[in-house]
Order: structure tokens, then sequence, then C-alpha cells
């Protein structure tokens, strides 16, 4: 693999990586024209001028990773809880979503809003995820990269009344079996990643949104799918009892539903003109259904009504 560094324009500097069965490592740190000729041979290019080498490393990658990610008051993320080697790009990937995760929950600790148990949730969640990573990456690195998709369905503070409902218990199994692989078709669960939705028109404003422009690391965002308005404003209510500034609520409305004005008290009421955000999170139109997404992008729950909600906060609020 052969690339332009930052130096290219000016001194048309290169930097490579070479790799095969058949290239001696200790050799072309000692023999740069051993190197030349390896580089000749891959390329198929004889004439290819390789000048001047100014570095040369014998890379050679490590897995490793922690048993915990917290020991007390001190927790760690990113390279000092694991290493792998750089196939997939899931080094600052995985490094960041560490971050994102355990950043919203001490925040909440920090202001003495936390559960109990949410700072636990943190190895709880990225462990697992990051076991299953180090497999793949390690495969990727000997047979070629498939698509990975992080999720915590399996998570102790993620409530999904769908799945919990299934008629299988196989199935549920089935569902969560796996850490980094979400299947092309797949439902959206809580514990995957909050997905967007376009066409989406501010009853009050008459401005059109799209959920990512309502998610933010500063607040869970709950969505209230609703038909009448009506549903909603139990729903609504409930979540004024939680501190103040970390609930975002949404009620959306699909094409055919009877509200005349806004919820009340609700931060937005939107119609799903497209249909996009019901389709997406499996609403259906004439029932009441809520999706919560943590501050890191997060579904946290999928429930049915104020019972879900109220279970899915214990998790994460001081009672």
């Amino acid at each position: 693999m052969l690339y332009p560094t930052d130096r290219f324009a000016t001194e048309r500097i290169f930097s490579a990586i070479c790799y095969g069965f058949t290239l001696n490592h200790a050799r072309c740190i000692e023999d740069h024209d051993y190197l030349r000729q390896f580089v000749h041979t891959v390329t198929q290019i004889p004439n290819l001028e390789v000048g001047k080498i100014e570095y040369l490393a014998d890379y050679r990658p490590n897995v490793r990773v922690v048993n915990t990610f917290q020991q007390g008051r001190v927790f760690i993320a990113g390279d000092a809880a694991h290493v792998h080697p750089i196939s997939g790009g899931q080094g600052m990937n995985s490094s960041v979503m560490d971050a994102f995760n355990l950043g919203w929950k001490l925040a909440l600790a920090a202001k003495g809003q936390a559960s109990a148990s949410l700072l636990d949730s943190y190895t709880a969640e990225r462990l697992p995820v990051i076991k299953e990573m180090l497999q793949h990456t390690t495969a990727v690195a000997r047979h070629g990269f498939d698509k990975l998709g992080v999720h915590y369905r399996w998570s102790p503070i993620v409530v999904d009344e769908d799945l919990a409902g299934s008629s299988s218990s196989k199935q549920a199994a089935e569902e969560i079996v796996s850490t980094y692989v979400v299947k092309e078709g797949d439902r959206l669960h809580a514990g995957d990643r909050a997905h967007d939705a376009v066409g989406l028109v501010d009853i009050r404003s008459g401005e059109t949104k799209r959920l990512f422009d309502l998610f933010r690391p500063t607040h869970h965002t709950v969505l209230i799918f609703s038909h009448s308005g009506e549903d909603a404003t139990p729903i609504v209510q409930l979540l004024g009892q939680y501190p103040t500034g970390s609930i975002y609520s949404a009620v959306i409305f699909g094409l055919v539903f009877l509200a005349t004005a806004e919820v009340q008290g609700a931060d937005a009421s939107l119609v799903d003109e497209r249909g996009h955000a019901y389709a997406t999170y499996g609403a259906q139109t004439g029932t009441t259904s809520v999706a919560i997404v943590r501050p890191d992008g997060v579904v946290g729950a999928l429930v049915k009504g104020s019972e879900g909600v109220e279970r899915y906060f214990s998790l994460v609020f001081a009672s």
C-alpha cells in the first residue's frame, strides 16, 4: 500500500505498508535494496524509482483487552483499554464510542442524578463489544472486511418491549447473540444506533425537520408516536418528574391523526409527512409507542407507554 504524505507536494515523500508471506521483515530493515526489489516485484513496475528511505518499522499487531473498564472511581477508555489490528479502521471509532458511552453517564453521576448502577453499565456495555470487535478485526486482517454494526441489545439498561414480547425465546436469544453484527434488513432494536428520518413538519413553526436535528449529547430524546395527542399527554407529563434539561420530548403524528394543535408541555409536536419515522421505529398508525434515544445516539428503549418509560428511566436516573 503506497500513499502520499503531507510532504508529498514539496518533497515527493510517500509512505508505504509492505506485507506478505514472502517478505523478510528483518532483512527489510537491514537491506534497503531488498525492500526496493520487493516493491518492484509487487508493483510489477521495475523502473519505479524508490529513493532514500527515511524510516522503517517492523509493525506487528497486538490483540489485548482489559477485564474491566472501571475500578472504583477510575475509568479507562480507548488504547488504554484495548489494542488490536488496524484492519477495519476500528481504533478511533471504538475509542470515541468508549468515551461517548461513558461521558453522558459520568455527567449524570457528577450532577447526582444517576442511578446507582448506571456507571457499572459502562463495562457491561463496552467490554462485550470490544471483545467481539477484537475477533472481527483479527479476522478482517486475515480474510477481508465485513460490515460491522455495534449495538447494546443485551445491555442491563435498555428496554425492548418488542423483544420481551417475542413469541419465541429462541428467536429473542438469536437477536441479541452478537454485539458487533447487525443483519441487513433487521428491525430496529433497543440498543441499536438511533436512525434518522426526514420530512417531519413542526406544527408550531411549519419548519421541516429531521430526527438528527433533535438528538443531542446533552439530553435523552423521547419520541412519542401518537395518533390523537391525548394519548401522548400522560407520557409528556410523566417526563416532567425527571431532572430539568435532561429530556427533550417530541410527539410525532402520522399522516392521519386526530390532533389539531401541538401537545401541551412537549418540546416539539411534529407530523411525519413521509412516514419515514414511523417506518424506521416500527410505530403503527392508530397506536401509541415510544422510542427513547440516549445522549450517545443509542436507542435506550422501545416501549408502548408510560409504564415502559418509567421502567427505562428507573435504570438511568437516581430514585
